[in-house]
């Protein structure tokens, strides 16, 4: 007799693993048809042991197994459960908890999960990388999925978010892809799930659905493979990108990573030029007055407030419009301004959770605001250290290009585009016909950029784009936020027919890539900087985040360095989560190919679930 653990596949089970009887042995993967609230239900098997192994689990459990015997409905292909099973070692995650993320959508739309013989690419496992404009793409992706098609296979390209979907949907129309997304709920979901198992043509997915079982797939596509939206936003906080990797080398697949630049662990050479340099017009204006300390009238007429818009952008925009074009700008974050800082201490305003409060207008009000909303409190305060009032925004926001912008063109519709206005394609729809129109000025954020994408395929690229604030971009708290940046530029440069990017740090060697993407020393600076570190992709980043209250929180940091071992770690400074919850991040780096370490991965397993563990995060906080 033996104990079997089953994730269930249905929406309403409960969270967790559900544990059952079984006479037989039971491997990893199969998949049982078990009872659940009288109700049939199919599950997967976890774990199988014998009754006498867990006999002190059962005295000490809470509940008595069914006596139900869990009939045996097919199992997920040895191929498969590999692929899982390094996934869960790179995370550092329990098995169970990475088969219930990766087959998610699954579990959500109770679709019976199928697997017939999961057939072989031809060629073997390959990486392929293009590395080059969104457009050049289009062309270098058509004719993968072309010959796929010919050989009657399917290619699955994976998109980082509905918007993209939308693009490649309609880049690759002819081909009438099959897509799996969020968007599709319903019947519809169910339909689509099951259509895409014996699909033989090209099938478009998000990140949560790019594991849906596909029986004759020939290539994975993985589109703009730096967007953050591949690490998945729950436990076990599992890198897609990683997981697909792992699904192609173990069922013998050709995989693809489109980006440009790639991320500088996905080039065959980091410290490597760019084969194909961006051919549109980038023009990079420095912000900073000029100052000639032997003339007295300069240095007066220098005197005047600083504007996150010069003159000379202004004059470029104004000429713009009069030849009936229209403008995007691009700002580092919604609010007037990203942060704020005390003139008297330098101590920058944050709320009781450690996170850096922005500076906002709504209302008439001035408010300062968190990130994430959750704190939005009345400008009039005093800084926490030193107790004074004069706090001094800084930094370009959106809300501040926009004002400069009405002032300066008061006549212009001018529309702002927050990331909260891009929720529905519906509202994306009303904000980008109106921004379409002869003569308008679009403001926004990053966020922005995925969807001006369909406009462009659409209505052609935008005549003038701007980059407001590309200091606040590079000084983002990301240790990749400089690649980050220049990805982004080139991003929006191939969107436009010019670009210009205001900066007070025209020497700095990521606005050098931009001003000339021929230029190699971006990247060989970067990637020396990362050799040093230890950090991606000449080493693995764990970070791990213990929350506790503050008596309690020495207590789990023993935990977390018990289970590192005998290594170097570093600790950062706590930061508060709530009034009585305290963050604690603890950063580990392995070098080149230490990781995975299955016993120190085993050993992140059992760390108690106050504890977050993330693999190379964009972030250390």
């Amino acid at each position: 007799m033996f104990v079997i653990d089953v994730i269930p596949l249905s929406r309403t089970a409960p969270s967790g693993l559900l544990s059952y009887r079984s006479r037989v042995l039971l491997p990893q993967g199969s998949i049982v048809h078990i009872m659940l609230r009288k109700k049939a239900t199919q599950g997967i098997v976890v774990a199988c042991v014998p009754v006498q192994e867990a006999k002190s689990m059962l005295k000490r459990a809470n509940f008595v197994l069914r006596a139900s015997e869990p009939a045996l409905a097919g199992a997920i292909p040895e191929s498969v459960m590999s692929a899982v099973r390094e996934v869960s070692e790179y995370h550092a995650a329990s098995l169970g908890s990475v088969l219930a993320t990766l087959f998610g959508e699954q579990v959500k739309s109770d679709v019976p999960l199928v697997f017939p013989k999961m057939e072989r690419a031809v060629g073997g496992f390959k990486e392929l990388r293009f590395e080059q404009s969104v457009t050049d793409r289009v062309e270098s992706y058509r004719s993968l999925i072309e010959a796929s098609i010919a050989a009657k296979r399917a290619v699955l390209l994976v998109v980082p978010t509905l918007a993209e979907v939308e693009f490649w949907k309609h880049a690759f129309a002819k081909h009438k892809p099959l897509v799996l997304s969020g968007a599709v709920s319903g019947f519809k979901r169910k339909q689509v799930l099951e259509l895409a198992l014996d699909a033989t043509g090209l099938v478009i997915a998000t990140p949560s659905f790019s594991w849906s079982p596909i029986s004759s797939l020939d290539a994975i596509i993985i589109d703009r493979v730096s967007a953050g939206t591949y690490t998945l936003p729950k436990r076990p906080y599992i890198n897609i990108a990683s997981a697909l990797r792992a699904l192609a080398s173990a069922r013998e697949l050709t995989i693809a990573y489109g980006d440009y630049p790639l991320p500088l662990e996905y080039r065959a050479d980091p410290a490597a030029p760019l084969e194909f340099p961006l051919t549109i017009p980038t023009i990079v204006h420095d912000a900073r007055k000029a100052v000639d300390e032997t003339d007295t009238a300069k240095i007066e007429a220098n005197e005047g407030p600083w504007r996150a818009l010069p003159a000379e952008v202004l004059a470029s925009i104004r000429s713009e419009l009069s030849e009936g074009g229209h403008v995007v700008v691009l700002a580092s974050r919604a609010g007037y301004a990203p942060a704020v800082g005390c003139r008297d201490c330098g101590q920058a305003v944050v709320d009781e959770r450690g996170m850096q409060l922005s500076f906002t207008q709504a209302g008439g009000k001035r408010l300062l605001r968190s990130s994430d909303g959750k704190t939005v409190i009345d400008a009039k305060i005093v800084c926490a250290r030193c107790g004074s009032w004069n706090l001094l925004p800084l930094g370009v926001g959106m809300e501040r290009v926009a004002e400069e912008l009405a002032a300066e063109f008061p006549e212009t519709a001018i529309i702002q585009a927050p990331t909260e206005s891009l929720r529905t394609k519906s509202m994306v729809i009303k904000t980008l016909e109106d921004s379409e129109k002869p003569g308008t000025i679009l403001v926004g954020t990053e966020s922005l950029l995925p969807w001006l994408l369909l406009r462009t395929l659409k209505h052609g690229t935008t005549p003038l784009a701007v980059i407001a604030s590309a200091d606040s971009l590079l000084a983002l708290p990301f240790w990749r936020s400089r690649e980050r940046f220049v990805r982004l530029a080139y991003f929006f440069a191939g969107l436009s027919q010019k670009l210009i990017v205001v900066t007070r740090k025209p020497e700095d060697t990521a606005v050098e890539a931009i001003r000339d993407s021929a230029h190699t020393t971006f990247f060989n600076e970067e990637a020396s900087l990362r050799k040093i570190l230890t950090y991606p992709p000449y080493g693995t980043l764990i970070v791990l985040h213990a929350e506790a209250s503050p008596e309690a929180i020495d207590t789990l940091q023993m935990l977390v360095v018990q289970a590192l071992g005998d290594t170097s770690y570093s600790v950062l400074p706590d930061r508060a989560v709530t009034g009585r919850v305290l963050r604690r991040t603890t950063v580990r780096t392995l070098p080149e190919d230490a990781w995975p370490d299955s016993e120190l991965s085993n050993r992140l397993q059992q760390l108690p679930p106050n504890v977050r563990l993330a693999i190379d995060p964009e972030s250390l906080w």
